[in-house]
């Protein structure tokens, strides 16, 4: 095992474990990639549909307020 604290050549070993895991487990590996990101997404809209109707409704404050707060959705 190579012991390094570099973060670029760790990022590097990381996507050569994913790239050489076999068949099954690198599709067991994108699934779950997958539902992350859905799961995310979901929860981004829900929680975007949620501020709407409480801004229409008067009980929320609009989405400009908060700045860049989605972004933390965004990461993968």
């Amino acid at each position: 095992m190579i012991k390094t604290k570099n973060p670029g050549i760790l990022q590097a070993i990381g996507l050569l474990r994913r790239l050489s895991l076999s068949n099954p487990l690198r599709l067991r590996y994108e699934a779950y990639l997958k539902q992350v990101r859905d799961e995310r997404a979901w929860k981004a809209h829900v929680w975007k549909e949620a501020m709407s109707e409480g801004i229409a409704q008067g009980n929320a404050v609009p989405l400009a307020a908060f700045g860049s707060a989605m972004s933390i959705y965004r990461r993968i």
